[in-house]
């Protein structure tokens, strides 16, 4: 059994409309959820062994609150470039390279790529992906490669405004 964690990286700004869409960093709703997140997972009790995030600002500085909340340390925070904007197959496919050493894992990315692969996995659990949500999913296999689309089964999914909400906030 593998555990894999999907996450839409946090808000971020649009205020420099000289900076490129991969340059864009977070904002200041960005930088407050990212680091609650990560601390709503790590006092969940989870704790993915490996981040792998697309390159962009806003999604590896997502990456690293999350590592550093959850005590990952930052050598198992992986940039890979075909994670920026990303399709679902291109998610999965990168899910599917995996090191088998790895019983749970995190990517980190875009919509609508993150929706449409935690549609894929489990369809119908997860409709629409808000910045910083994670959707968590148990898959049936001993192998990262042997994953199939529609075999995984949601876990739980939690956003900042749902949590908050929680939380009196």
């Amino acid at each position: 059994m593998k555990s894999l964690y999907l996450a839409r990286h946090a808000k971020s700004s649009w205020d420099d409309t000289d900076l490129s869409d991969f340059d864009r960093p977070l904002n200041k709703r960005g930088l407050r959820d990212a680091p609650f997140i990560g601390g709503l997972l790590a006092g969940m009790g989870e704790r993915p062994e490996v981040i792998v995030t697309s390159p962009a600002k806003r999604a590896a500085s997502t990456a690293r609150f999350f590592a550093e909340a959850l005590g990952l340390p930052s050598a198992m925070v992986v940039e890979l470039r075909p994670l920026y904007a990303a399709s679902p197959e291109t998610i999965l496919g990168v899910v599917r390279e995996l090191d088998d050493q790895f019983t749970r894992a995190m990517i980190v990315g875009h919509n609508p790529g993150m929706t449409q692969a935690a549609d894929e996995l489990a369809p119908g659990s997860v409709l629409h992906m808000p910045t910083c949500s994670v959707a968590a999913f148990d898959l049936p296999v001993d192998s990262w490669m042997m994953l199939r689309v529609g075999k995984g089964k949601l876990r739980f999914f939690e956003t900042p405004k749902k949590d908050r909400k929680g939380a009196g906030d």
